[in-house]
């Protein structure tokens, strides 16, 4: 609490969530929805993406595959249905395998340039 030596209690603070007798139920259903939002972009995020790995247990993709794997992440993130945050982080991972496959493209040609 707020004292002041000329005034007693603020008034503001009387007015604010701590006093408000719903408040802790109000919390209580936003953390219920906030795991139910993470419990769903886990689901998403863990699903398999088709292609993304190959056999011979490569560490690295390759540009074209990084390219693809950047359509499917960008494919999942506008499903309808699907939380504004995850769709959010898709859409980042997306950005950054477009970035990675421009970055190995231009590795390849800079090895090419150089033999």
């Amino acid at each position: 609490m707020r004292h002041y030596a000329s005034k007693k209690v603020e008034q503001g603070y009387l007015d604010t969530l701590d006093a408000h007798p719903h408040s802790k139920e109000h919390a209580r259903e936003q953390i219920e929805r906030s795991r139910t939002q993470l419990v769903v972009s886990e689901e998403i995020l863990s699903r398999p993406v088709p292609n993304a790995w190959h056999p011979e247990g490569r560490a690295m993709l390759t540009a074209a595959e990084s390219r693809a794997l950047a359509d499917v992440f960008r494919s999942r993130a506008a499903e309808p249905g699907l939380p504004i945050r995850t769709a959010t982080i898709m859409k980042n991972i997306a950005h950054s395998l477009a970035g990675l496959a421009s970055q190995l493209e231009l590795l390849t040609s800079a090895t090419r340039s150089q033999s």
